[in-house]
């Protein structure tokens, strides 16, 4: 046994780092022993093959194995679905269809610019649909302040009224 082998681990690396003899810092080295296989010089099947056992080539098959045909296929399969959901996707954002946009609906309230308090306020309210499609169930809400007093009744209050178009 060497003088390399009896030391510790951590002594060797000590006088590794410390030397500067290069034989102290690398360990020697031992040759690998092993089992020589017989190995084909190319790829075509040769014509005798070894017999079964150590070193014996396996058959080459021209058809990949069962495994790789349905990775292939859910490949495909899922490029062929992404290429339709894109195309979907685009023929709908840049299509147009028939798709109905708030802002593609214009709400104008007109009436009076000044009005005397304790007087009743007419507006007039229009919708236009520009849509290519109509609209239906429309309501219009309109929110009025507390205090507000009904006009027809003026000991009821006036809170929200909902009004169908």
């Amino acid at each position: 046994m060497s003088d390399f082998d009896k030391r510790s681990s951590l002594e060797r690396l000590k006088k590794g780092l410390y030397s500067r003899n290069v034989a102290d810092i690398e360990p020697p080295r031992h040759s690998i022993h092993g089992e020589r296989s017989i190995v084909p010089e190319s790829w075509d099947i040769p014509e005798s093959e070894p017999a079964e056992g150590e070193g014996a080539v396996p058959p080459v098959s021209s058809e990949p194995p069962r495994h790789r045909k349905i990775y292939k296929f859910v490949l495909f399969f899922s490029i062929a679905l992404l290429i339709l959901a894109v195309g979907t996707a685009a023929y709908t954002f840049f299509g147009g269809g028939n798709y109905i946009s708030v802002d593609n609906v214009d709400i104008s309230v007109d009436g009076p610019a000044t009005i005397g308090g304790g007087e009743p306020l007419s507006l007039n309210v229009s919708v236009l649909n520009k849509n290519q499609t109509e609209i239906q169930l429309v309501d219009l809400i309109a929110d009025y302040p507390q205090g507000t007093k009904d006009p027809n009744d003026p000991t009821k209050d006036l809170s929200r009224v909902r009004v169908s178009l």
